[in-house]
């Protein structure tokens, strides 16, 4: 039994032989009334959902002389909750000759408190971890005011009818049906004169390279699969903690 547990906690694995599910809930309620009143347990377990609970906890293994200790560690949030969302630029038609405004300025990830007075740009979701369906992130940025330091993105989450002054942006114009790219490296737009069904296909042959900051990675055969992908036009803001 014993190498077994120390295999878990190898693995980031509570084994219950160190603490049972029950004993971890009443562990917590015993924390939440002794926490600093900016703080909080990032959502609220119970016996329906004491298993979200692992999926941020770490457990580390110590040895005093003779005996094992065990340590479990969960992360402690912001009172606050923060919105998630995605942006995704788009070209918007300014007349009827063929003209298109669209940014040329953007991060991914918008994260903003739910009364739009704080908020901070993020790259991507990867220090995050879903635990029951909200977004459990650990960030060093500095929280903004909306009000003093505005951009670009939160002044049109406020339903801006003009061009905030904050917005780089750039004019194109489209005046055939053909790709056009985006200000954005690898973003390419298809434009069509008319209402109308499009069919595309998209292959990647065999040997073709990819070159990223943490490796290279080749295509060693070709796969034929069929998908479909739709990404609605909009903001749909996705529930954040943040650490």
């Amino acid at each position: 039994r014993l190498q077994r547990v120390i295999s878990n906690v190898q693995n980031n694995i509570v084994d219950a032989f160190i603490i049972t599910p029950d004993q971890l809930l009443s562990e917590i309620k015993n924390i939440q009334t002794i926490l600093p009143d900016d703080l909080k347990i990032p959502i609220k377990f119970d016996e329906d959902n004491i298993q979200e609970i692992f999926k941020i906890l770490s457990i580390e293994m110590h040895t005093v002389n003779d005996r094992f200790i065990f340590s479990l560690k969960f992360p402690l949030c912001l009172l606050e909750n923060f919105n998630v969302y995605y942006i995704l630029p788009i070209y918007i038609p300014i007349n009827e000759h063929g003209q298109f405004i669209h940014m040329t300025k953007n991060s991914m990830y918008l994260l903003m408190d739910k009364i739009m007075t704080k908020y901070f740009i993020w790259l991507d979701l990867n220090n995050c971890k879903v635990v029951d369906k909200i977004f459990v992130c650990g960030f060093n940025e500095i929280i903004q005011n909306c009000d003093t330091d505005p951009t670009c993105v939160t002044e049109l989450l406020k339903n801006a009818v003009t061009k905030p002054p904050q917005c780089d942006t750039y004019i194109s114009e489209f005046k055939t049906e053909m790709w056009y790219p985006s200000f954005f490296k690898n973003h390419w737009f298809f434009c069509i004169l008319s209402l109308k069904k499009l069919k595309l296909k998209l292959y990647l042959k065999s040997g073709c390279i990819a070159y990223t900051s943490k490796g290279v990675l080749k295509t060693e055969q070709v796969l034929n699969q069929t998908s479909y992908f739709s990404v609605p036009v909009g903001y749909f803001p996705v529930s954040g903690i943040l650490l």
